[in-house]
């Protein structure tokens, strides 16, 4: 996750995934709660964590989008 989203109802998700799903169903993906894209507001605690982590394991995000974590290597 690079770019983390809240829903109203405090669930959180890939920005693009979570408005690709949105603006097809309108609703929360988890409790279907009715929900616009307007709706949806950056997580920036969540994005901090995330970047500061990356910003310290450099390897998280050193492997091809569609590997499997079996094929992963780790230092």
């Amino acid at each position: 996750m690079r770019d983390p989203y809240i829903t109203p109802a405090g669930n959180t998700f890939e920005k693009k995934a979570l408005f690709d799903y949105v603006s097809v169903h309108q609703k929360d993906p988890v409790d279907n709660a009715k929900v616009t894209t307007a709706q949806l507001m950056p997580n920036l605690s969540l994005k901090h964590c995330i970047e500061t982590f990356l910003d310290e394991n450099p390897w998280a995000f050193e492997h091809a989008e569609n590997d499997s974590i079996e094929n992963m290597k780790f230092p």
